[in-house]
């Protein structure tokens, strides 16, 4: 049984007092490798992934649209990634992700129009074929100006039975049975059973997972929940209207984060409060 066969069920999942769930683009490092920072960003998160990894009844878990071996490249370390939006999961001490199932029909139909994107996808647009789903990258393009570009491929791809999702400088096309951020959250918590959930994004796609946890914690499955939106040049001003506190950059994030993971005051009494630099958004974090 290969890696990629292994059940997600069979993998280990300890029991924690705080779980993050975080995305990785716009939320951990630069939105995309062409920002003039991103490199010196990214030389950090190895660090910042060993920092929180030493702290005590803490799980991290990057959840990105990255496939996951891409993401746990950029971290440069072994941890917890969720990558596709919750497609695929990769274990800390594991090179394979465990892939959630497409049906038949869904892959031939992601195979035609991959050979189709190739042959008619504006020349200055990237097409990323995901196995699991297809990306087109178009970031310098508005989203209006995108949409009317990839207007017929969307609508092949609708009559294929595929859904597509918009970001920030990316469209993907995807089976409407894969999970989203969302439905990733709500596992996480499912088998980390822990008593605080932080979750941070920045892009629609990130919007899910904290709308999810808002409802695990309206629901008593939490103790407490906190969302965080970080705001960057081309952040999604949903993702914002659902965080209880803004940062205002990648490595404002990294230092909220490694704050929460590395308190030291009894577990009982720790809040999501933020630190500076982090301004609230609306309110305190429940």
């Amino acid at each position: 049984m290969t890696g990629i066969e292994r059940p997600a069920a069979l993998l280990r999942y300890p029991p924690v007092d705080l779980l993050i769930a975080a995305d990785l683009d716009g939320t951990l490092v630069p939105a995309t490798s062409a920002a003039p920072d991103w490199q010196t960003e990214r030389e950090l998160l190895p660090g910042f992934c060993r920092r929180i990894a030493t702290a005590r009844a803490v799980t991290f878990v990057c959840v990105t649209g990255r496939r996951a071996q891409s993401a746990r490249r950029v971290l440069g370390a072994s941890t917890w990634v969720v990558g596709l939006h919750g497609a695929e999961t990769l274990t800390p001490h594991s090179r394979v992700p465990v892939r959630h199932p497409v049906p038949v029909a869904a892959h031939r139909a992601l195979a035609a129009l991959a050979a189709d994107l190739r042959r008619s996808c504006p020349a200055h647009m990237h097409v990323e074929d995901k196995q699991l789903m297809l990306t087109i990258h178009h970031p310098g393009d508005p989203p209006d100006a995108a949409a009317q570009a990839l207007a017929a491929v969307t609508a092949r791809a609708r009559d294929a039975g595929l859904e597509e999702i918009r970001g920030r400088g990316w469209t993907e096309f995807r089976p409407p049975s894969l999970p989203d951020k969302g439905d990733a959250v709500r596992d996480l918590v499912r088998r980390f059973r822990p008593r605080r959930l932080a979750v941070v994004g920045d892009d629609h796609g990130d919007g899910p997972m904290l709308r999810a946890a808002r409802a695990l914690a309206r629901r008593g499955r939490l103790a407490l929940a906190g969302c965080a939106h970080v705001r960057t040049p081309g952040a999604h001003p949903d993702t914002e209207r659902l965080a209880d506190v803004v940062l205002d950059s990648p490595a404002a994030c990294r230092a909220w984060l490694l704050d929460l993971a590395t308190a030291t005051d009894p577990p009982d009494q720790r809040r999501l409060d933020p630190p500076p630099p982090v301004r609230p958004a609306k309110g305190s974090v429940r």
